[in-house]
């Protein structure tokens, strides 16, 4: 298999001061693919 063939399917994004919002998301099962949280530095 190629490197970099594959990509994950990214269902949301959120910042990090919301990432209550995310917790939500991720426990009610209605998003496909990854919960992506940004944390700026």
């Amino acid at each position: 298999m190629d490197a970099h063939q594959l990509r994950p399917l990214i269902g949301a994004t959120y910042d990090f001061e919301n990432i209550g919002a995310a917790c939500i998301a991720l426990d009610s099962g209605k998003v496909n693919g990854k919960i992506i949280v940004s944390v700026d530095a």
